[in-house]
């Protein structure tokens, strides 16, 4: 059986996994899901600031046996140190900023079982919209 490793920036992130998603994804027959925050420094966790402390956080779960590793990052405020920031840059359409984030991630792990995900809209404001 497959886990599912989520690597988020912060506490609402995180309750969102362990709270929601992971009921959601019970239904759709994955069974073992979690959460695990940015490690920052040491002692700290949560916040994205710099690419090279969720870079070493995913390589550390992405060598256990059978998992899949993904990110809930919001758009927002990402780091430049993310891999082709300077590239997404370049475009005015969002879906393809993130979509070029994304793949700079997928590149720099370089593994099948990482899939990133990117929020294009921070994830407490969907929390409080109407829609």
């Amino acid at each position: 059986m497959k886990r599912l490793i989520i690597i988020v920036e912060g506490q609402t992130e995180e309750e969102f996994v362990n709270q929601s998603l992971r009921k959601y994804l019970y239904g759709k027959d994955i069974f073992q899901v979690s959460a695990i925050k940015i490690s920052t420094s040491r002692g700290h966790k949560g916040g994205f600031v710099n690419y090279q402390h969720l870079y070493n956080d995913i390589q550390k779960v992405i060598v256990e046996p059978n998992v899949v590793v993904s990110t809930f990052l919001d758009f927002y405020a990402i780091p430049s140190s993310v891999p082709q920031y300077s590239e997404m840059l370049k475009t005015p359409n969002y879906d393809e900023k993130v979509a070029i984030l994304e793949e700079g991630m997928k590149r720099s792990i370089n593994s099948y079982r990482f899939i990133p995900y990117i929020q294009k809209f921070e994830f407490e404001t969907l929390l409080f919209s109407d829609n």
